[in-house]
């Protein structure tokens, strides 16, 4: 049976204009209702169109943390506005020294900040590489 997508697996990106890709093209994620398990998108073109989908058929779009190890601390920090500490916090997470339980809050709200699929969405069939959209 396929894995389907969970709201508290969107939840962690509703603050950071996360995309989301659905049958009807790509969305951005505005608000979600738990008791329905729905998601309601706005258009990217057009920010007042706006779309409810159930959660289960929705692809979030996402980064990949093995794109993370392929450069250098001071290409992070200037790529996606972060400080050395929380490159290092992540390097560490992705070299399995920590977990994600034992990460800081700033390194936490940065990785959703910049989409970063710590839950293997990706490897999961749940989301998309954000650099396969174009």
């Amino acid at each position: 049976m396929k894995d389907k997508l969970q709201l508290e697996e969107v939840l962690p990106y509703l603050l950071y204009d996360l995309k989301i890709n659905t049958v009807d093209g790509l969305g951005i994620l505005v608000r979600i209702d738990k008791k329905e398990k729905m998601v309601l998108l706005s258009n990217p073109k057009n920010k007042k169109s706006q779309e409810e989908f159930y959660i289960e058929d929705c692809s979030l779009l996402l980064r990949p943390l093995s794109g993370f190890q392929k450069k250098t601390g001071r290409e992070l920090m200037d790529v996606f506005s972060i400080d050395l500490s929380t490159v290092h916090e992540i390097w560490n997470l992705i070299d399995k020294n920590i977990t994600l339980d034992e990460i800081s809050l700033k390194t936490y709200n940065a990785m959703c900040k910049n989409h970063f699929d710590f839950k293997n969405l990706i490897g999961r069939g749940l989301a998309i590489d954000i650099k396969t959209i174009k």
